[in-house]
């Protein structure tokens, strides 16, 4: 299943959430503490903690029905993404959920354990990704539901209230860090306190690399936290010696008329600028810099490093015109790292999908969601409970999804509700004679309130 292709109204999402990623990384943060289990598509199905290797038998021999959802030989899981609707064109993502799930099936599965996938479309919309929740917790009674959406953030109570483990790409909204909502697993941020988005040092230090004196953080004004990641960047800037910036909160979400905010930016002399926006409005900016003559040392986005970017021409001519810069906590998708190679193959294999193809957001989302539910359930042993399972990924400290994030994450119970300051990074990513190439590698930290 080929990457959908890139068009304006690309990304356009109700809350913005794509937008504060790169901001959010931080929580992506490095420890001395070992990893947690890591599975592979081999036919003995093999976990891997600090330096010991365990392997779990195939065998569903002692398996019992241990808990709702689990039977002898089946584990049932719930799955809610927005396929459709104004999210999809970029959160999508089943495709490659079931791909990784397939693999693991292919190879024995979990303990002998096949996983079964009930799915349903999220819409894009509140509503319907309610809807959604029931109707597969309801229909179906799965051991632990996914759910990627910023539309979680309304529909996450239903979940709690049933004690059910949830596994989520952990961008809808501040919830992760409240007493009670410990069944409740945010796959690319991991623990991550208040307030969110968090005050945080890795964009600002690039920014600084690249010679920027004056910073400007845009966002949305419907969207809060879109406005605080444009506010928490230029506070960041301020933090490490560099002047007040520009803030910008007042454009309407997927604005195109920004020619105003162009001519503000000029006259305060700005010479970078943090997008919190969906790329309707983000290469709406770069364009209108460009016609405008504000030159950027840096113009950072969170999102576009995917082949619709490359395969559009309007797109790519402003991303190398405008010098635009894209932030990604993920490994790069050229890198010769096992964990890339090991994603490439599944989706070449189980999508038809060449290793040279750039996968879409979701694509990386929905693939990590499903390596944290194999992780856990490996981790919780022959016959899982809900609990164990939730207990089993408390543990995980350093969670870096087979190597595939820039810096390791923590679920742990000691490090639930708290604003992680340990070391972070991200990957910044430039388009440069029709081609991604990586500019640097950046560290950087959360600031605790």
């Amino acid at each position: 299943m080929p990457v959908r292709t890139w068009s304006r109204r690309h990304y356009r999402r109700t809350a913005a959430v794509m937008a504060v990623l790169a901001v959010v990384g931080a929580a992506c943060s490095s420890s001395k503490k070992s990893s947690p289990p890591v599975t592979t598509a081999a036919p003995a199905t093999t976990a891997a903690s600090g330096n010991t290797t365990t392997t779990a038998s195939n065998s569903t021999a002692g398996n019992t029905a241990s808990a709702p959802g689990v039977t002898a030989d089946t584990i049932t899981v719930g799955v809610v993404i927005d396929e459709t609707g104004v999210a999809a064109s970029n959160n999508k993502g089943y495709a490659a959920f079931k791909a990784r799930i397939d693999a693991q099936n292919d190879a024995g599965g979990v303990f002998g354990r096949k996983i079964k996938v009930v799915f349903e479309d999220g819409q894009s919309s509140y509503g319907p990704n309610l809807t959604a929740v029931q109707k597969i917790v309801q229909g179906s009674n799965p051991f632990v539901m996914v759910d990627d959406s910023y539309a979680l953030a309304q529909s996450y109570r239903y979940l709690v209230q049933q004690k059910i483990p949830t596994v989520t790409g952990g961008y809808d909204g501040p919830e992760y860090a409240d007493t009670g909502n410990e069944y409740l697993l945010p796959m690319l941020v991991g623990n991550i306190g208040k307030p969110y988005p968090p005050v945080n040092t890795i964009l600002p230090t690039f920014m600084k690399q690249e010679g920027v004196t004056k910073g400007a953080g845009l966002g949305y004004s419907i969207s809060p936290s879109s406005s605080a990641a444009a506010q928490n960047f230029v506070t960041a800037m301020t933090s490490l010696g560099l002047p007040g910036g520009y803030v910008n909160t007042s454009i309407p979400f997927g604005g195109e008329n920004v020619g105003s905010v162009i001519l503000d930016m000029k006259r305060q002399g700005v010479d970078g600028a943090y997008l919190a926006m969906d790329n309707n409005t983000n290469f709406a900016i770069a364009n209108a810099a460009i016609q405008n003559g504000l030159t950027f040392k840096a113009l950072v986005m969170a999102t576009g490093y995917d082949e619709g970017l490359l395969s559009n021409p309007t797109t790519l001519a402003t991303a190398e015109k405008g010098n635009v810069f894209i932030a990604s906590n993920f490994v790069p998708y050229e890198a010769a790292t096992p964990g890339v190679q090991k994603m490439q193959g599944v989706f070449q294999k189980y999508l038809n999908m060449a290793p040279t193809q750039h996968p879409i957001f979701g694509y990386w989302i929905a693939y990590s969601d499903a390596q944290l539910l194999i992780d856990g359930l490996m981790a919780a042993g022959r016959n899982p409970t809900r609990q164990s399972f939730v207990d089993a990924v408390r543990t995980f400290d350093n969670w870096n999804d087979d190597g595939l994030f820039c810096a390791g994450v923590s679920f742990t119970t000691a490090t639930y509700g708290t604003t992680l300051t340990r070391e972070g990074c991200s990957y910044i990513i430039k388009v440069e004679n029709g081609k991604f190439t990586v500019v640097s590698k950046v560290s950087g930290h959360n600031i605790a309130p």
